[in-house]
């Protein structure tokens, strides 16, 4: 049996310039450092735990950075509606981007933060590692594999963890930031051509 993973366009997904960083955060009226997920708005991609958790820190004064949210739909969620009231300032709900906008959405962000339940593989973390931002992912399912020792981890089950987490970036965010070069390498281990060479290798060896 052969195991052959998933891949990321790396002509799509590389750090935007400083001029393409400007461009897109002046058309949709952003500030760079904000917090990035991404994820269509599914329950079990558990978004619900970050935003209880940044809840939390935004009451507490702790933080005050806002979270961007990109998706297909350009509005917060159904399963978040009725818990973002009074908060709708500091969530940014993103339309559907093009994939060269996408890129500066990542490149953009200060942090990545991928809380899922279950994946089969995962490609928002892998695409944010690429473009050279740093990320904090849920340790569920694929996920380790994936990421392996390129991320700091937190239980989706355990806001605490994902809490002390935050707390820390903002506290040291060259703490997390140190992760940048482990994040580009790890994205690298990913590609579409290399997929395509290794199942050709199978179908070679099957002849």
């Amino acid at each position: 049996m052969k195991l052959i993973y998933n891949g990321i366009d790396h002509s799509v997904f590389y750090p935007a310039t400083s001029t393409e960083k400007k461009n897109f955060l002046k058309k949709y009226n952003l500030k760079e450092g904000y917090l990035l997920s991404v994820g269509i708005g599914k329950g079990h991609k558990n978004l619900n735990l970050v935003l209880d958790v940044l809840k939390s820190l935004w009451n507490s004064k702790i933080l005050k950075t806002k979270w961007a949210l990109g998706g297909a739909s350009g509005k917060i969620p159904d399963y978040l509606q009725s818990f973002v009231t009074g908060y709708e300032d500091q969530i940014v709900p993103m339309k559907k981007l093009p994939l060269e906008e996408l890129r500066c959405l990542y490149s953009c962000a200060d942090l990545f933060i991928f809380p899922s339940k279950y994946e089969g593989f995962g490609f928002p973390p892998l695409e944010a590692q690429a473009c050279g931002c740093p990320v904090i992912s849920s340790n569920s399912t694929v996920m380790p594999e994936i990421l392996q020792n390129s991320v700091f981890y937190f239980s989706p089950e355990n806001p605490a963890e994902l809490e002390n987490l935050l707390k820390d970036f903002f506290k040291n965010r060259n703490s997390i930031k140190k992760m940048i070069p482990k994040g580009k390498k790890n994205s690298t281990r990913f590609s579409w051509e290399k997929a395509a060479f290794e199942t050709l290798e199978v179908y070679k060896n099957l002849l």
